[in-house]
């Protein structure tokens, strides 16, 4: 406790010898003994602790006012991955033949945010392609119950059925096709299960998240919420609706059974999120292909800084996405052969 570590340090442990850098050095010994779980907790406790002091005007100012905010900061940014630590995660898949087991689950839940509840019950027979895309590249296609009932409206599924549509890029959709044939996956086997017939274990893709941190060599856990988070970041940093951004993370809202469920754009909100998704996908494929290409690489950072011009564009013109590669892939070569 805080009194005892005063005490170990020769400081009377009353209110008035408390300070900033008191508290300072108090944390760096729980962060070498403790989780940052732990750490956290026990901050907002003296926090608030000190606040009630300083409201009762016992004391002029907080003295872990600082640590409380730099370490909410610190917490906050460990539940959310920036865009250029997503592609990581995207390219040491794609390229590290060790991890190709991982490709299909991760990457699932990279493009869809899943809980463990979906990786738990969605069976292969789940998988199909819907829509009218002018293109193999544009087309619409999601993972959707098969049930006549949900088949027959797509509204259903935004007001009765919270798995009904999770959108999917066409790629990495082309990729899960082909894993269900090679796999021989019956339709009711579970999509990421090892073997034919086996129940989904939630605790396999914590093992998951493990072999990808050992990879990276990376310090922070990389869990199913970090990654709905990290996508929900991505779908507001390129301006995607709130609407769309609750569909697409299966977050309906409460709809009034009286009123016609027309009231959604449906077609505009599955439009907005497959655009999202396939930008996404492309920007990766981008990076690795010029990597590849060229042997090169260019700032995932700042191309992800020109996604939210590049979204609305696409919105309105498909041929957009292809317009922005050639021109990201034109500067690239130009600047190779200098």
């Amino acid at each position: 406790m805080f009194s005892g570590f005063m005490e170990n340090s020769n400081i009377q442990p009353v209110v008035i010898n408390v300070t900033p850098n008191l508290g300072q050095s108090w944390v760096s010994a729980l962060i070498k003994k403790e989780t940052n779980k732990t750490v956290i907790h026990r901050i907002h406790i003296l926090f608030s602790f000190f606040s009630s002091l300083e409201e009762l005007g016992v004391i002029q100012s907080n003295p872990f006012e600082a640590m409380k905010s730099f370490v909410t900061k610190e917490s906050v940014s460990h539940k959310t991955l920036s865009f250029p630590e997503i592609y990581q995660i995207y390219r040491v898949i794609r390229l590290d033949e060790n991890l190709s087991h991982l490709d299909i689950p991760v990457t699932f839940a990279l493009f869809t945010g899943s809980r463990i509840m979906t990786f738990s019950g969605l069976a292969a027979g789940r998988l199909s392609m819907v829509g009218n895309g002018a293109s193999d590249d544009m087309c619409y296609k999601r993972i959707e119950n098969l049930s006549a009932e949900t088949n027959s409206r797509r509204e259903a599924d935004l007001n009765q059925n919270k798995s009904g549509y999770l959108p999917l890029p066409p790629r990495f959709l082309r990729r899960i096709e082909e894993y269900i044939k090679v796999n021989q996956l019956n339709p009711n086997d579970n999509l990421f299960s090892k073997q034919k017939g086996m129940e989904f274990d939630p605790r396999i893709f914590n093992r998951m998240g493990r072999i990808l941190q050992h990879a990276l060599n990376w310090d922070r856990n990389i869990t199913l919420p970090v990654f709905r988070n990290s996508l929900e970041k991505f779908y507001q940093d390129i301006g995607v609706s709130d609407m769309a951004i609750s569909i697409g993370l299966s977050r309906f809202p409460k709809h009034d059974s009286r009123q016609p469920s027309s009231i959604f754009n449906v077609d505009g909100i599955y439009h907005e999120l497959n655009t999202a998704l396939t930008i996404l996908e492309e920007s990766f494929e981008l990076l690795l292909w010029i990597e590849k290409e060229y042997g090169r690489t260019i700032s995932s950072k700042e191309l992800y800084l020109l996604l939210p011009e590049l979204f609305p564009e696409q919105l309105q013109n498909e041929l957009a996405l292809e317009v922005f590669k050639k021109t990201i892939i034109h500067k690239v070569y130009q600047k190779s052969v200098k």
